[in-house]
């Protein structure tokens, strides 16, 4: 049995404290392409996602319209992303393993989520990674450090994990009032090695509206 948790809520306060997953990206709401491709997921068994109370029914309403066959609830996030998780992850009742994704991500591909998936049940804990680009430098206001870019990676979502293990470090975390970057870095908390595979570039999440100007000219060069 698996899961996949769409993180959807909050306010999205870079880019206009906007509802995120309902911004239109070729002429269809973010959160549609998340839907699509985990209901075509033959190994994921339901989908649940966490949108903010007053965006519940359109969620509803969204994932109707789309016609997939998956099982699909739709429930209430929290204040924060870990929250929402942490609320998504006490609402499932049986599951091995939880595929974590960022509906703000809508260039997911079937072969990602598979690679991911694979590896989950491989080592307990996955997340896709691509080495950055860009010199990565550690400082305020002044440089104190170049970082090694051969020892540095971009983390991106879907992060697969045993359900256990996940609900281990989110109890944990709750527990100790402690907020992480990452559904990963809950998980590395505890003492448990997470496995990375390689992401895709294409991958971006929509955080600045910049992102959403790229998002739309790579959804048309797809036509």
């Amino acid at each position: 049995m698996a899961v996949a948790i769409l993180a959807g809520a909050g306010e999205g306060t870079r880019i206009g404290k906007k509802d995120k997953p309902f911004l239109l990206l070729g002429n269809k709401p973010l959160l549609s392409y998340s839907l699509e491709i985990f209901n075509n997921c033959k190994f994921i068994d339901e989908i649940i996602v966490a949108v903010n109370r007053d965006k519940v029914e359109y969620a509803k309403y969204i994932n109707s319209g789309l016609g997939l066959d998956k099982k699909c609830v739709i429930i209430s996030g929290g204040e924060t992303r870990q929250e929402s998780v942490y609320k998504a992850i006490k609402s499932i009742s049986n599951a091995e393993y939880v595929l974590v994704h960022d509906a703000s991500r809508p260039f997911i591909t079937l072969d990602l989520v598979r690679r991911v998936f694979q590896a989950t049940r491989e080592y307990g804990a996955a997340i896709p990674a691509i080495p950055p680009g860009d010199t990565i430098k550690k400082g305020k206001d002044f440089v104190e450090e170049t970082l090694d870019r051969n020892s540095l990676w971009n983390i991106q979502t879907p992060q697969g994990f045993r359900y256990d293990l996940l609900k281990e470090a989110y109890i944990s975390a709750f527990n100790d009032n402690y907020t992480g970057t990452d559904d990963a870095s809950l998980v590395e908390r505890i003492g448990y090695k997470v496995k990375m595979v390689l992401g895709i570039r294409k991958n971006m999440k929509i955080t600045y509206p910049l992102d959403l100007i790229i998002a739309e000219s790579l959804i048309q060069n797809k036509k």
